[in-house]
This record gives C-alpha cells, structure tokens and sequence, in this order.
C-alpha cells in the first residue's frame, strides 16, 4: 500500500464506526464487533501500524549496518596505531642510541661546507667593513 492511501485510512476515523452500530451477518461486509467498531476498519490500521513497523525497523536496520563497519575500523585503526607506536618505541629504545644519533656522512660533508661559507662570508663581511670606514 501506498503511503498517502495509509494516511487517508489511519488519520480519518471510519462512519460506520461512530455513527451506526448495525451488524450484518455472514457477507463481512460491515461486520462490527459489540462495540460499534468495523473489523475490516481496525484490520486496516493495524495493516497500517504493521507496515509502519516495518518501516521503522528497515531505517534501524541501515544505521546499524552502517554504524557496525565504521565502529569496527575505528577500533582496529586505534588498535593498530597504537601497537604500532609501541613496537617502534621499543625498538628505538632497544636498539643503541648513540648509533640513532649518529650524523650521517652525507649531513657531515653538508654541514662542514656550510662552516666553510660561513667562515668565507664572515671573513668578507669583515673586508668590506674595514674598507668602509
């Protein structure tokens, strides 16, 4: 059934419902039950309340479809981090530090070109100033 049909049928109360309070026998056409309700009126809502039921459980039934997948990276991304920052620090700790600490030979040669510059540059700088004044 359509959404819109379910509407019309849930939110509008029925006639036979509150005005009269007749019986028909054996055709189920207008079957009433002692107190003046249709049966086929109250099947009807209750085909409405079970469909929106339905419904209902679909919409929880995604979110937790979506929500299980993600809560479950989520707990192995932190896991993972932070085993993985466990095993590096206990590597680095393990290992020598003074070998971790170690300048490389390239960084070496870099670095004692730059004192060599720096000493030209000074010695330059020094020139420039005694010829100025």
């Amino acid at each position: 059934m359509e959404f819109q049909k379910l509407e019309k049928i849930f939110l509008k109360p029925h006639k036979d419902s509150l005005n009269n309070k007749k019986m028909e026998n054996h055709n189920g056409a207008n079957q009433e039950n002692g107190n003046g309700l249709d049966i086929e009126h109250i099947k009807k809502k209750a085909e409405i309340i079970e469909f929106l039921v339905q419904i209902y459980f679909s919409f929880e039934k995604e979110k937790v479809e979506d929500s299980v997948p993600k809560s479950v990276m989520f707990s192995m991304v932190n896991y993972m981090r932070d085993e993985a920052q466990e095993k590096l620090f206990a590597e680095m700790f393990k290992s020598n530090l003074d070998e971790l600490f170690k300048e490389s030979k390239e960084c070496s040669e870099r670095r004692s070109e730059a004192e060599h510059m720096l000493k030209a540059l000074e010695d330059a700088r020094y020139i420039i100033d005694g010829i100025i004044e």
